[in-house]
């Protein structure tokens, strides 16, 4: 099954604002790459004067830009934090291999009902999730079932509770296919 597309969700979004406070950081330590670098083929310069003003002015930047220095180790940490958030959500994209099953079984049982609404509760007993979780499991499958408008309506019942359905074109899909 393919994922499902969505729009950017608020972690995506903090997670776009960090990435572009590090490539602005990121930057500013270039700057001050090139400030270090364009200076010393001065200092190694035959002619005394252009060698003394080459290291007043390396000794100028190195005092003004000493602050921006002490950022490398929270800059670092910065990028590692964001990492290890851009891969939690690349893996909480990706549906684990029970859940597949239980989309597939879901998929089979809509079938053979005709898609007609289930309960969530009839589909937690046909699905034959442990009872002692039972709300935890479909509120954890209600929103899996959310993430894929283009498969699955989930919808307020009138009787209370929600109901789960296929689309109708993903319905016409799997009685070509026959699941």
């Amino acid at each position: 099954m393919a994922s499902p597309a969505s729009a950017p969700s608020i972690e995506s979004l903090a997670s776009q604002d960090q990435i572009a406070v590090l490539v602005a950081r990121i930057e500013k330590l270039e700057a001050i790459i090139e400030l270090y670098i364009s200076p010393i083929e001065e200092i190694f310069s035959d002619d005394a004067d252009v060698r003394a003003a080459a290291r007043r002015a390396v000794s100028k930047k190195v005092n003004r830009e000493h602050d921006n220095l002490s950022l490398i180790p929270e800059i670092q940490e910065d990028f590692q934090e964001v990492n290890a958030k851009l891969d939690a959500l690349l893996r909480k994209r990706k549906p684990g291999e029970v859940l597949q099953k239980r989309l597939q079984k879901t998929n089979e049982i809509l079938l053979k009902r005709n898609n007609e609404p289930v309960t969530f509760t009839e589909m937690r007993r046909l699905l034959e999730l442990p009872q002692e979780s039972k709300r935890q499991s479909m509120t954890k499958l209600g929103h899996v079932y959310q993430q894929y408008p283009d498969k699955y309506e989930v919808r307020d019942s009138k009787f209370g509770g929600k109901t789960i359905k296929l689309n109708p074109s993903y319905f016409k899909h799997l009685a070509k296919e026959g699941v």
